[in-house]
Parts: structure tokens; C-alpha cells; sequence
């Protein structure tokens, strides 16, 4: 009897269970259920019995069908589990809980349903048990199989737990470095996975559940994994994390007004008065007015002019900057769109950088070189086409190459035309790419432009040896999105302009080199010397109307080193010279100076913020007010609907009119910071040339003509009308309406004539400026939103936080 008391008593271990295959699983619930809630409940941190349950029921629900569903009641002893003193417990309920989400939506929708599971969840990413923190982030990540379940997941609060443990452990691993942790640590690298998966996935706006505290810890963190490890993943979060953050400093829009203008309002108003949009014109000394009011600028010319070398300065740890359409007003959108590794790349040629130099006595040839010495010439060729997300569109048709058309969003477009200009020769290479391309344009009195050959891998070597041994110059775009002190004055002077945005560009040349060939530009730009001097060549626009984004550049006019209205002025450090769209200019640095650096602020007017977009800013406004009020003022029309026939016909002769009255392309600043001088005038001045131009026959036949070619393109320039408000069908489906309501104007011309006449009379007369105003400074503020988070989070990238 002694003996068997000192026997070890055994338990009872009951015979394997089979689920059964019937819907309601009434198995489960008359036996696995009871022995899992008593063996959680009584026994002591590691019961055998209940890990021995919890192994057959992972391996029955692997080969379980997916039609049958996971047992409710076993749900609901999952929460119980994981808030177990065992490791091995928490680890296989976890383990249980993503085999379960993965068998169905349904399942997984089920499971992220429950509260109390997702809190166990993470509560378990805090054990002490390396095995338990590792099944809890495989079954967070097996629950992100589905959408309703990351949401569940943020909600939760599971990306703030995580960010707060990557904070704790970096702090605590802070004498190594944190690539060094992550890649010694498999399971913080499944950290990241979890975190960048759950972030990445959501909408931008989810990030405001995270605290600004949390994220400017955690971006520091982010940004030196992300140097030693291309992970566009990573990048993309460190975007989503940033676009939200304020900028940690400001600058006031009155600061950047007294660098450039000093601060006599005098100034700033005759500015505005005689040159704006006409002429170009030197502000001697603007950034020296006060040392005060530019801190910024002088702190980028003495960092850049101290440093042993200023390319080095400049260009490192710069990636490329995928561009975001200019209408386009979803941050989410651009997100959606990227393509793997567009946050990782290095610089791209021509997206973000140039290496150019122009050359030769009185010369405007311009030559991009290639790097393959081989050339195909094209003698016999008579038409060319080359396209690319990134490229140069270029057409060449005719059998002397007569007509030659260069397009694209982000380059100029240059037509060359007739048989008694200058010939402009395409010599393709046996591999054409962005690179391998030379165009080459002859004839007397034009100067050669080269483009530095650059393989497709750029290198920041590549720059320096062209800029210190060949005398090329280096053009940087974008330094608004890559640089927070030159992000603060690009938004500075966007709040002083009214404008959504401005760009800024960055410019070093060595001694004595000119970069760019001669040439106009479609947006003003004031030019800000910030290191050594440069000579400038302006001549004031001799196009009859000023041009606009994206429009066809006219060819080089040989009357451009003849004309009498040429400027030639020397800008030296300090100094800001402006120059309006359309003048052309080329600029040589000073013999006598080291280099030449200076900032090109772009000034871009687009359609919205023209004049004449304000006009049909106001238009959209008065056919709202009459659909509030239900006014009509035809009671006894024929037409179906006349106002938003009229209406459709009034967006149409606006554009029309547009396209040849320079006034109509003049930006509009109403919504500057400032009373900038006219700006009501202007406005008089625009509507009294709509009752007065707008004509019903011409914008009939314009229509009627698009409609019958189903030229959607030619609305191209009206597209951006539908931000206005997003929920007007006529804005969205401007074909489809027009066809509808004003085609069938035909059968009744004079009567459509004479409605049209009231209407617009009607439009031109009661026309509030003060209610334009309010609807045009909401639309600006959209497209500031937009560009504000694209901004920020490139600067997050770029380690700016």
C-alpha cells in the first residue's frame, strides 16, 4: 500500500477528439470546452493538460474546412487564455487565434469583432516571453488579412503599443546602433513588419490617433534604419508618420516681405504696382535689409560656404522625390499610386537633378549628350516617338524634320516648325533611355547646352567631378520638399502670394560657367544669390500674351540678342532679382568669384489661381445661388434646363477667352496675406470683358466640335473645376452634360442666343466679389492641405524631424 501512495498518480487523459464536420460542432462544446475553462481556471501556471488541448485543437483547426466555422464558445475562452501566467499558453491560444482568422473573412471579421481577443492580443506584445510576443505579432499579422480587421487593429490602439515598445527598446539599446539592434533582433524586426503593415494599409488620416509625442521619437529611430536599408516600407510609414507634424519652427510671411522688400510697404507695393507679371527687376541687397529677419538664409550661405566641399554639402543623403500631380487632392491617391521603391531611389536625372553646361561664342545650340558612342542617325526617318512615365515625349514628323514637338508634365515643350528655321536634329542612340538621348539644335548665333552624361545609377561622385574638372553646373529641384529651413520660406512666401505652393530650386555653378542655355520659363521666379555672383541676361516678354503652365514654348526668337528691352545686371550675394514668365534670361557666374549658389523660388501660376479661374470660381458660386433660390429666369424656355445650359456655355466662353486675353492669365493673389495693390480692379476689369466678349455662337460651335470628336483632352484645363464641389454632376461629366444640354441648342439658335446674353448679363452684373473670395480661398486651402502633407513627408524622409 506504502508503495503505491509513493506511486505518482497520473491524470486521466481523455482519448483524442474529432471535430465533428457538423456545423453546430456540438463536440467541441460537450468536451473540449469544459476541460479547457477548468484546466485555465484551476490548474497552476503551466498545466500540462491545457497545453496538450490547446496543440490537438491548432492541429484540427489546420485541416478543418473553411466552410465550417471556429466554435463561438471557443472564441470566447480565447480572451481567459491569453491572460494566462503561462508562455506556452499565451503563445498557442495566439497561434489558435490566427489559424482561425485565416480561414475565411467571416472568421476573421469575427475575431476582430471581439474587443477583449484584440486587447489580449496586445497585452501579450508586453510579455516577458519572447515565445509569446512572437505568436502575438504572428497573429496580429495573420488578422491583417483583411481590412475591417487593421482598422479594428488601429483602433485598438495596437500602433501605438508597438511604436511605444520600439521606443523602449531603442532607449534601452542605445549605446549600439539601431540598425545593429534590428538586425541582430529577428523579433523587433517583426515588430517593424507589424507596424509598417498596419500603418501602411490605412488612410493618412488614421495616423492622428498616434500621439505627436510618440512620433517624434519614433521617427529619429525610423530614419537611421532607413539609411543602412533601402525598405520602401519603412520609407513609406516614416512619409505617412510625417505628414501630420507640424514644422518644428516657423517663419512668418512678414519676415520673408522685410528680407526682400524691406520694410517700407512702399516698396513692396510698387513692386506689385510696375513689375509684377511685366518686367524683371533687381531688389539690390533684399536679403541684407535686417540680419534679423534672415537667419534662415544666412545660415544656409555660411554652412554651405564653410564646408571643405559645397557639392558634398549639398547632395548627400538627398533620395528622389516621386512627383505629385498638380490636381491632384488626395494625399491617399498619390500613396496608392507609387511604385515599389519610388521613396527609396536615388537621385533621378532630370527628375531631381541636372548636370548642364552651355557654351560657345554667341551660340544657342542646345545638346543633352549622351553617354553611348554609337548613333543611328535618323536621315530616313520620318516620324520618332519616344514615351515614358519620366521621359520626354518627342515627335518628329516630316521628311526634313520640319516639325519637331517636345512634351511631357515636368519638361518644356518646344515646337520648331517651317523650312526656314533653324533645324533641330534627333540622333538616337541603339539604346535609348532618359540618359541616352542627344538633341541637338543648329544655327548661327545659338549656344551649345550639354548635359553631363550619367548612367542611370546616379552618383553624387558623378556631380563633383563634372562641377570641379568640366565646368558644369549642378541644378538640385525640389529643395522646398528636402531642406525644413528652405521649406519654411517656400510656405512663407506661398501665405504672401496667395498661391498654393512654391517650389524652389537650387543652383551651383563654377567660376565663370553658365549652366542653362537662354530661355523663358512658364511661372515667374525670384532669384535669391546666396553665395558668389553671377552675371544675368534678361529680356522682357515679347510674347503678346504671358505663357502658361505647360504650355508650347515658342522657339528661341532670333531678335533675342537684338531686342532693345534687355537687361543686364550683375547679382551679388544678397541680392534677389525677379524675373516674370516669359522673359527669356540665361546667367554666367563671375569670373571673379569661386562659385555661384543661389535659390530659384518658382512662382506657378496654375489654372485655378488665374484670373480666370476665379471667374469660373465665381460662375460655379452664382449657379448655386440660383439653385438655392430656385431662380429662373427663363420661365418660358424651351430648353430642359436653361440655367445649367447657360451655365455650361459661360465655363466654355471663360476658357475661351482665356486663351488669348493676357489679363485672364494673370495670377490671382485675393487670398494673399496682404492688400496687394489692383486686385479689385482686376476683377472689374474681368467680368466687364466677359459681358462684353463672351460670345454664344463661338462657344456653341467649340462645343458642338469637341462633342463630335469626343475630344475629352480639350477639357483638360477645366478638369480641376470638379474640386469645387465634388458632389455637382455637371462639374464631373462636362462632356456627357454638355451633349445633353447644350448640343441640342441647335434646333433654336436665336432663342438660345438671346437667353444666353440675359444670362450672362445677369452673371456679370450681380456677381459678388467678397462671396468669390470666400469660395476661392476654400478651394486654395485644398490644394494647400495636399501639398502641405507632401511636403512634410518628404522632409520626414530626408531625416528633417
Amino acid at each position: 500500500m506504502k508503495k503505491m501512495n509513493q506511486k505518482r498518480k497520473r491524470t486521466k487523459i481523455p482519448p483524442p477528439l474529432t471535430i465533428s464536420n457538423s456545423p453546430t460542432i456540438a463536440s467541441f462544446d460537450t468536451t473540449y470546452f469544459p476541460l479547457l475553462l477548468a484546466a485555465a481556471v484551476r490548474y497552476g501556471p503551466s498545466p500540462p493538460l491545457l497545453r496538450l488541448l490547446l496543440r490537438r485543437l491548432r492541429r484540427q483547426i489546420t485541416v478543418t474546412s473553411a466552410s465550417h466555422p471556429i466554435p463561438p464558445s471557443l472564441l470566447s475562452l480565447l480572451p481567459l487564455l491569453l491572460s494566462s501566467n503561462s508562455s506556452s499558453v499565451i503563445a498557442l491560444t495566439a497561434e489558435l487565434a490566427g489559424l482561425a482568422s485565416l480561414k475565411s473573412i467571416e472568421q476573421n471579421e469575427r475575431i476582430a469583432s471581439d474587443n477583449d481577443i484584440l486587447k489580449g492580443l496586445i497585452l501579450s506584445l508586453a510579455s516577458a516571453s519572447r515565445k509569446s510576443v512572437e505568436a502575438a505579432l504572428n497573429a496580429v499579422m495573420d488578422l491583417c488579412f483583411s481590412s475591417f480587421a487593421r482598422e479594428r487593429l488601429r483602433a485598438a490602439g495596437i500602433v501605438n503599443q508597438i511604436l511605444y515598445i520600439l521606443c523602449q527598446e531603442n532607449m534601452n539599446s542605445s549605446q549600439d546602433s539601431a540598425r545593429g539592434i534590428f538586425g541582430r533582433n529577428k523579433l523587433l524586426n517583426l515588430f517593424l513588419k507589424t507596424v509598417t503593415t498596419l500603418i501602411n494599409s490605412s488612410k493618412t488620416d488614421s495616423t492622428d490617433q498616434i500621439s505627436s509625442e510618440l512620433i517624434q521619437k519614433i521617427l529619429p529611430l525610423f530614419s537611421k534604419i532607413l539609411k543602412t536599408d533601402s525598405n520602401h516600407e519603412l520609407a513609406e510609414t516614416i512619409f505617412r508618420l510625417s505628414i501630420n507634424t507640424p514644422i518644428p519652427i516657423k517663419l512668418d510671411s512678414n519676415e520673408l516681405k522685410s528680407s526682400i522688400f524691406g520694410k517700407n510697404n512702399s516698396k513692396f507695393n510698387d513692386f506689385f504696382s510696375n513689375y509684377w507679371e511685366k518686367s524683371p527687376i533687381l531688389l539690390k541687397k533684399g536679403s541684407k535689409n535686417s540680419e534679423e529677419n534672415n537667419s534662415i538664409f544666412t545660415s544656409l550661405s555660411n554652412k554651405w560656404r564653410n564646408s571643405d566641399s559645397i557639392t558634398d554639402t549639398i547632395l548627400q543623403d538627398l533620395i528622389s522625390c516621386p512627383p505629385i500631380s498638380s490636381d491632384e487632392l488626395n494625399i491617399n491617391n498619390f500613396l496608392t499610386e507609387l511604385t515599389p521603391h519610388s521613396f527609396t531611389s536615388q537621385l533621378i536625372t532630370n527628375q531631381d537633378i541636372k548636370t548642364v553646361k552651355t557654351e560657345g561664342p554667341n551660340r544657342k545650340t542646345e545638346i543633352p549628350h549622351s553617354s553611348t558612342p554609337q548613333l543611328i542617325t535618323n536621315q530616313d526617318i520620318k516620324t520618332v516617338k519616344t514615351e515614358g512615365p519620366n521621359c520626354k515625349i518627342i515627335k518628329t514628323e516630316g521628311p526634313n524634320l520640319k516639325t519637331v514637338k517636345t512634351k511631357g508634365p515636368n519638361c518644356k515643350i518646344i515646337k520648331t516648325e517651317g523650312p526656314n528655321l533653324k533645324t533641330e536634329t534627333h540622333s538616337l542612340t541603339s539604346q535609348l533611355t532618359n540618359n541616352n538621348k542627344i538633341i541637338k539644335t543648329e544655327g548661327p548665333n545659338r549656344k551649345t547646352e550639354t548635359h553631363y552624361p550619367i548612367n542611370q545609377d546616379y552618383s553624387i561622385q558623378t556631380s563633383k567631378e563634372a562641377f570641379n574638372n568640366k565646368g558644369y553646373s549642378i541644378a538640385l529641384k525640389a529643395l522646398q520638399v528636402r531642406n525644413d529651413e528652405i521649406a519654411l520660406a517656400s510656405l512663407a512666401l506661398s501665405q504672401m502670394l496667395g498661391l498654393p505652393s512654391i517650389g524652389v530650386n537650387l543652383y551651383l555653378s563654377p567660376r565663370g560657367a553658365q549652366g542653362l542655355a537662354a530661355h523663358f520659363d512658364d511661372h515667374c521666379v525670384l532669384v535669391w544669390q546666396l553665395i558668389g555672383s553671377k552675371f544675368w541676361t534678361v529680356v522682357e516678354n515679347p510674347l503678346p500674351v504671358l505663357p502658361r503652365l505647360y504650355d508650347k514654348d515658342e522657339a528661341l526668337n532670333d531678335d533675342y540678342n537684338n531686342n532693345e528691352n534687355i537687361m543686364g545686371v550683375l547679382v551679388e550675394e544678397g541680392d534677389v532679382l525677379y524675373v516674370p514668365r516669359g522673359c527669356f534670361h540665361e546667367a554666367r557666374t563671375d569670373i571673379n568669384a569661386r562659385c555661384s549658389l543661389h535659390l530659384t523660388f518658382a512662382i506657378e501660376v496654375e489654372r485655378p489661381f488665374e484670373w480666370e479661374g476665379f471667374a469660373h470660381v465665381a460662375l460655379h458660386c452664382w449657379y448655386k445661388k440660383l439653385k438655392q433660390n430656385s431662380d429662373n429666369f427663363f420661365l418660358n424656355s424651351k430648353f430642359e434646363n436653361p440655367n445649367l445650359t447657360f451655365t455650361l456655355l459661360s465655363h466654355i466662353s471663360i476658357k475661351l477667352i482665356g486663351d488669348h486675353d493676357s489679363t485672364f492669365r494673370k495670377a490671382c493673389l485675393v487670398a494673399s496675406n496682404y492688400q496687394i495693390p489692383s486686385q479689385k480692379s482686376i476683377f472689374d476689369q474681368i467680368f466687364s470683358k466677359i459681358d462684353e466678349k463672351s460670345n454664344f455662337l463661338e462657344a456653341f460651335n467649340w462645343i458642338k466640335l469637341v462633342c463630335e470628336k469626343r475630344d475629352e483632352d480639350s477639357f483638360q484645363c477645366l478638369r480641376w473645376l470638379r474640386h469645387l464641389d465634388q458632389n455637382e454632376i455637371i462639374i464631373c461629366n462636362l462632356l456627357e452634360n454638355l451633349e445633353k444640354y447644350v448640343v441640342p441648342c441647335s434646333g433654336n439658335m436665336d432663342e438660345a442666343k438671346d437667353e444666353f446674353d440675359n444670362f450672362k448679363g445677369c452673371f456679370c452684373k450681380y456677381v459678388v466679389y467678397e462671396d468669390v473670395c470666400v469660395s476661392f480661398g476654400n478651394l486654395l486651402e485644398k490644394y494647400r492641405k495636399v501639398r502641405g502633407q507632401y511636403m512634410k513627408g518628404m522632409l520626414g524622409l530626408h531625416g528633417r524631424y
